[in-house]
């Protein structure tokens, strides 16, 4: 006992002594460290290490450290050379330091959190050398001379914003055509660097966008790689119900491409002037790329369903002429098609369009530049509808297969007046049997036509508008299947 005494009354003090110059020294470090924070050392730091990582030139508001915190109300970066980024806004920034990392020299910021950043992105903005990217293009910055005492290696954990805005310009796909832009309003967003990538995971918010309405986000992940950035999947809510689903990569200097699917979109929330006589549903995918040069392609294939048109006028006609109800709430359980849009043009492949049991059509279609139309088509039409029209089962093959008596249809003009040959043929074969029409009589004729009795002349012998001479029978049924078969003709169209 008395030697334990001994030797706690010698080493006592020593070991008193050294953690009263351990916590003499911690003060003195944490005293320097603030300081040092405060100054501008570590405010040139921060934003080197930041422009390094961005790509632009950043500067920071003023810092204020607290403990183990370190925040600054505002953070302005703007784009260098060929980079996408154009500037970045964000205001009121805090930061927490992890303080046991800095026993292992980093400066380790466990999580950042901006109150609200708008960020401006322009995807034609490119390398000027092509084989580059646009980190190698950068100049290299001369990092700030720093105490030897001072980690030097900055670590972030995660950044998270809670109300982000994201303007993204997209390349023109000509020269005269204008940019267009996406822009991302009011989303979560959290970023994770890991290594030499950063996870992004945006939610909530809007994406406004040239080509469709409004759509809801529900979550959007990407990866900012070097050179790359990889959209690994957005899922997205059109307002009126469907979803719709991207991927796609981005890279610096290579082709850029990006697959969107769709589902239940409603065609009314895409071609809102078709309500009310139009209804059913789109599925599909597409894949959209694009070059440095803002020269795209889309390819995709688009399949509607439960499509019923309803309160037509043209198809009203079509079930007076046929005596078929079903043709004033038509019901079509197969429209589908592959399409090819490349710059000013789109070819239409595979289509299909058919109302099972009364008419069914097939085909390819091209549409140039300024709306000019061409098509080859199959049309099939069922026996009730081939013998309801005059002259048709000349027109149409006499043998019937999958349902459908068939004739071919070419369809030329542009979008506005589109033009077709089936009605002159159908005309022909009218007045090809004309005898066999005035021989049952005129008035007979005309009914078998679709006129109804009010349309023919006081006298039992007709006369040409505007002279006593009598019309010839011919003309007369000539101008009742015209009637009848504008009716057709606006089907097809």
């Amino acid at each position: 006992m008395p030697v334990y005494h001994f030797f706690v009354r010698k080493i006592l003090p020593w070991l008193l002594s050294i953690l009263l110059a351990l916590v003499v020294l911690c003060l003195i470090g944490s005293a320097l460290l603030n300081h040092w924070i405060a100054g501008e050392g570590f405010h040139a730091m921060l934003e080197d290490k930041s422009s390094r990582a961005l790509g632009a030139k950043t500067s920071f508001g003023p810092l204020h450290w607290g403990w183990f915190e370190l925040s600054s109300p505002h953070v302005h970066a703007e784009g260098q050379g060929g980079t996408a980024l154009r500037n970045l806004e964000v205001g009121s920034v805090h930061g927490r330091l992890h303080p046991s990392a800095l026993l292992q020299g980093l400066l380790r910021i466990e999580e950042i959190t901006l109150d609200h950043a708008k960020l401006h992105i322009d995807t034609a903005r490119h390398p000027k050398d092509a084989s580059l990217s646009v980190h190698q293009q950068l100049e290299p910055k001369a990092t700030s001379s720093l105490p030897s005492w001072i980690p030097s290696i900055f670590v972030v954990d995660l950044i998270r914003a809670n109300k982000t805005d994201i303007l993204i310009d997209l390349p023109a796909s000509t020269p005269s055509a204008g940019h267009s832009s996406l822009e991302l309003v009011g989303a979560s967003l959290e970023a994770h660097p890991e290594g030499t990538e950063t996870r992004i995971e945006a939610r909530g918010g809007i994406l406004k966008n040239p080509y469709l309405p409004e759509l809801e986000i529900k979550t959007i992940r990407c990866r900012i790689k070097p050179d790359l950035v990889d959209l690994t999947g957005a899922d997205l809510a059109f307002p009126g119900g469907g979803v719709l689903l991207l991927e796609g990569v981005f890279p610096d200097t290579k082709q850029s491409s990006l697959t969107g699917r769709w589902q239940n979109v409603p065609i009314t929330t895409l071609l809102p002037s078709l309500k009310p006589q139009v209804s059913g549903t789109l599925d599909g995918n597409a894949t959209v790329s694009w070059d440095l040069a803002g020269s795209h392609v889309i390819e995709g294939q688009v399949k509607a369903d439960k499509i019923i048109l309803l309160g037509i006028p043209m198809l009203n006609e079509v079930s007076r002429l046929t005596r078929m109800e079903a043709f004033q709430h038509l019901f079509l359980q197969h429209a589908q098609a592959t399409f090819s849009i490349r710059e000013d043009s789109s070819s239409w492949h595979d289509v299909v369009l058919e109302s099972e049991h009364l008419i069914k059509l097939l085909g390819d279609a091209e549409i140039q530049k300024g709306g000019a139309f061409s098509g080859s088509f199959q049309l099939g039409l069922s026996s009730p509808i081939v013998k309801a029209i005059p002259g048709a089962s000349q027109v149409f093959s006499k043998d019937q297969h999958d349902g459908y008596y068939w004739t071919s249809v070419q369809v030329g003009g542009t979008l506005a007046h589109l033009t077709e040959d089936l009605t002159p043929r159908i005309v022909a074969a009218v007045l090809s049997n004309a005898g066999l029409l005035l021989q049952q009589g005129v008035k007979q004729g005309l009914q078998i036509l679709g006129l109804s009795d009010n349309r023919l002349p006081s006298t039992n012998v007709p006369t040409k508008p505007g002279t006593n001479a009598p019309a010839s029978p011919v003309e007369t049924i000539k101008q009742g299947a015209g009637a009848v078969l504008d009716v057709l003709g606006g089907f097809l169209k």
